[in-house]
Order: structure tokens, then C-alpha cells, then sequence
């Protein structure tokens, strides 16, 4: 045959052939694709000893010479191939139907979890269209979309449910926010305990939809939640804190300095300050301090520091005044402004009803009479009074400089007998009702057992 040659479009590269092989193989290409129903002819791999660009010349060329709309050639990884018209149309047809199967299954899902993913694309833009349009008719209600912010996807929520769900974990966020607030790093900022609060509800609900909102911009609905709660609980903390250092230490030794302060026996004076600087540094403080981290109030990095700073200057401290010095300065730094005189008369009589409350359960005559006379001491100032067993007599000879006399006498009688050991389970009784006596401002007259008790007849 005649010899012929043909130009590569893009290389430029020339080829010779024969004219009669030419014809043979547009032939047989023919005769191959006429037979061809809906499956893709791979003819790279029936012609491999023809080179590419030839033989995509003569596919063309056989292409043409086929019905209109037989079929179209293209390149795939490299290969030509030949993709009949029935190939696309029943492609056409599956994938319509695996997209018509899977907006059902997305609707489906929507309809009973109240929540369906549909991963992005452009591919799925229209799918997910489509089930936001059927599932809202089939539920009589908006869907609501949201984008995922963990993964890709859109994420579809029933409105009712994911209103449902937002109300939920609103209403729980008091209870974990506390939590995790009281479990927090002193020196962690509000931002992150919020964040905390998110991953601890998170990791809490056994519920899918709630886990669902947690992963979309819903999800700031709940934070803005927490972080209004936590500021509330966080200015709370801020005040049940220094109410609790008004009432357990402010107040008390501003009250036991006043007391103090009234004695008039230099060598009492002395003794009461000596123990009450005893008692605050190794009783007062430490129960406060214990009591302030059960109640969560020393988590604060700040105030803890503070706080420290002051034990360590009352452990220190060697007089009444050092100690209270030590407090107060805590005290001007945390902004607790000090008991007005209202309130240290409430914590007065607070303190006093405890302290007879106390004496109900008291079994020892010594320890009664002690108690009595702090309350009837107590009651005679403006301050409270505490002291050790040596200054039992001191501390009579004091209320009777400034107390009722015929009480002063009764406790010089009560303490004689306690010492003879001739007490009577009626004196002790007696040293309870006039303590609860003096306490409740009650003006009945005392009874003529206390006076016998009280002379030594009884």
C-alpha cells in the first residue's frame, strides 16, 4: 500500500504508515465499537503495538463512521477509551438512584436521630438541599444546618430537637460548671474553665444529639451560658469568702481585743492575750483555713498567696496585736471591708448562744463555770472574753468589778465548791440556766435553788 504519514498535534512527532494498514485498523475499530452495547472499550489495550496519538487519529476516524451519538472517546490514566452512549445514560441512571437512595437514608435519619452529617462537597450541595427540603415537609418543621467544627461536614438538626437539646445542656451547666470551676488551676482564666465546661458536658451526655450540638457553632450558645454563670460564681465565691474571714476571724479577734482591752488586772491582761494569741494561731486559723478549702474558696491562685502570707505571718506572730495586724493587712488587700458595729454585735450574740449551746453537753464543773463566766463577762462589754483554767479567779474578781454583784458572788461560791469537789449535778444545772439566762435577756427571777447552791447551804 501507499505509504502515508500523520502529525502529532501537540509533539509535533511524524508517523509513517501504510495506507492499507490505516484502513485495516479503522476497520477493525469500526467493526468493535458497532458490537459495543454499554460497557467501555479500553482500545489502548486492543491496539497495543499502535502508539497513541495514531491511534486515537484513526478511533476518531472510525467514531464518525458510527451512528450519531453512538458513543465519545476519552482519555483516562493515560488510555483512550471508548464510552458508548448507553454507558453514560445507565451511569446517569445509577447514580441518580444512589443519590435518590442516599437523600432518603439522610432523611430517614434526620427523622428519627434528629441529627444527619453530610460531608461537604460540591458533589453533595444539592443532596443536602434535598433532604433539608423533604424532611422538613415530612415533619411539619425548619431544619436547622449547621457547619461541623471538628470535621467537614454539614451537620442537619430537626429544630425542635436541637432547641430541645440547647435547653438541656443549658439547664445542666450550673451543676458541671461548679465542678469543673472548684477542680479548675487557681491561675486558670475564665476562657479556659469555659472551655473546660464544653469538653466536661461533652464527655458527660450520653445523649447523641446533645454531643452533636456540642460540635457546631450552637455550641457557643452553651458557652456564653457557662461564662455568665461562672462570673456570677465567681464574684459569689469572691463574697462568701470574705463574709467567711469577717465572721470566723476579723470579727472575733476585734471582739477579743475589746474584751481585753477592758480588763483592768495588768497581770490577767496579759495572761488573756497570751492565750488568745495561742488560740488563733494554733485553733482559729487553722479551722478557717480548713473550712475555706472545703468550701472551694481558696482555689484562687491570688488569694490563696495571700492567704498563705498571712498564716505564715501569724505562725510567726508572738502577741495578740501582731496578730491581728497580720489580718487586717490580708484583710486591706482582698478589699474585706471590717465588721461595722451592727455586725460584731450580731456575731457577739452568735458567738454567745453557741458558746451556752455548748454548755448543755458539758459534763465538768470546772469547764461550766469557765464557760459561764466568759458569757457573764461578755455580757458586761462590748467584747468577748476566753481564757485558761489558772485565771479562773482572776477572771471573777473581774466581773465583779463590772458585773452584778450577787453573780459575782455565786460564781466565788460555785468555784469553792468545785474545788472541795462538793459540786451537785443541780449547781451544774444551775451554772447552764444563768448562762442561758444572762443570753436570753430573760428577767424572771433566778431561782432560790441557785441561791442556796450559791451560799453553800444547798
Amino acid at each position: 500500500g501507499q505509504v502515508q504519514s500523520f502529525e502529532d498535534d501537540e509533539s509535533g512527532e511524524p508517523y509513517y504508515y501504510s495506507s492499507k494498514l490505516a484502513t485495516q485498523t479503522e476497520e477493525n475499530i469500526l467493526s468493535c465499537l458497532q458490537g459495543v452495547r454499554d460497557e467501555k472499550v479500553d482500545l489502548t489495550s486492543r491496539y497495543p503495538d499502535v502508539p497513541s496519538a495514531l491511534l486515537h487519529h484513526w478511533a476518531e476516524k472510525a467514531v464518525d463512521a458510527l451512528e450519531q451519538g453512538k458513543g465519545d472517546l476519552e482519555f483516562s490514566t493515560g488510555r483512550l477509551l471508548f464510552v458508548p452512549s448507553a454507558h453514560t445514560t445507565i451511569l446517569q441512571e445509577r447514580q441518580h438512584k444512589e443519590k435518590s437512595q442516599k437523600v432518603q437514608s439522610y432523611v430517614e435519619r434526620l427523622l428519627s436521630d434528629g441529627v444527619a452529617h453530610i460531608e461537604v462537597s460540591e458533589a453533595t450541595e444539592n443532596t443536602r438541599q434535598e433532604v433539608e427540603a423533604e424532611a422538613a415537609q415530612r415533619a411539619g418543621q425548619a431544619i436547622s444546618t449547621q457547619p461541623s467544627t471538628r470535621t467537614n461536614d454539614t451537620i442537619l438538626f430537626l429544630s425542635s430537637r436541637l432547641e430541645s437539646s440547647l435547653g438541656q445542656l443549658k439547664s445542666r451547666v450550673p451543676s458541671v460548671a461548679t465542678d469543673v470551676w472548684h477542680e479548675r488551676d487557681g491561675s486558670a482564666s475564665l476562657d479556659s474553665v469555659v472551655s473546660r465546661v464544653l469538653q466536661a458536658l461533652q464527655e458527660l451526655s450520653t445523649d447523641l444529639l446533645e454531643k452533636e450540638v456540642l460540635e457546631t457553632p450552637c455550641q457557643e450558645e452553651i458557652a456564653n451560658a457557662a461564662g455568665g454563670f461562672l462570673g456570677e460564681l465567681q464574684e459569689r465565691e469572691a463574697e462568701e469568702f470574705a463574709q467567711h474571714v469577717k465572721q470566723r476571724l476579723i470579727a472575733p479577734i476585734v471582739l477579743y481585743v475589746k474584751g481585753v482591752a477592758s480588763v483592768t488586772d495588768q497581770t490577767l491582761k496579759q495572761h488573756l492575750e497570751e492565750f488568745l494569741e495561742d488560740h488563733f494561731r494554733r485553733e482559729a486559723i487553722p479551722s478557717v483555713t480548713q473550712q475555706a478549702k472545703e468550701a472551694h474558696l481558696l482555689v484562687d491562685k491570688g488569694r490563696k498567696r495571700e492567704f498563705e502570707k498571712m498564716q505564715q505571718a501569724c505562725a510567726e506572730s508572738k502577741t495578740l496585736p501582731d496578730i491581728q495586724a497580720a489580718v487586717n493587712k490580708f484583710a486591706r488587700k482582698q478589699k474585706i471591708e471590717a465588721p461595722d458595729a451592727d455586725r460584731l454585735r450580731t456575731i457577739k450574740q452568735q458567738t454567745l448562744q453557741q458558746r451556752v449551746k455548748s454548755m448543755r453537753g458539758t459534763k465538768r464543773g470546772s469547764d461550766l463555770l469557765q464557760n459561764l463566766i466568759w458569757v457573764l463577762l461578755s455580757h458586761s462589754s462590748d467584747g468577748l472574753f476566753m481564757s485558761s483554767g489558772k485565771d479562773t479567779t482572776r477572771m471573777i474578781k473581774q466581773y465583779q468589778a463590772v458585773g452584778d454583784e450577787a453573780r459575782g458572788k455565786r460564781l466565788e461560791a460555785w468555784r469553792d465548791l468545785l474545788k472541795a469537789g462538793n459540786e451537785s449535778k443541780t449547781d451544774l444545772q444551775d451554772m447552764r440556766e444563768l448562762a442561758t439566762q444572762v443570753i436570753d435577756g430573760s428577767n424572771a427571777d433566778y431561782p432560790a435553788r441557785q441561791s442556796e447552791g450559791a451560799n453553800g447551804t444547798g
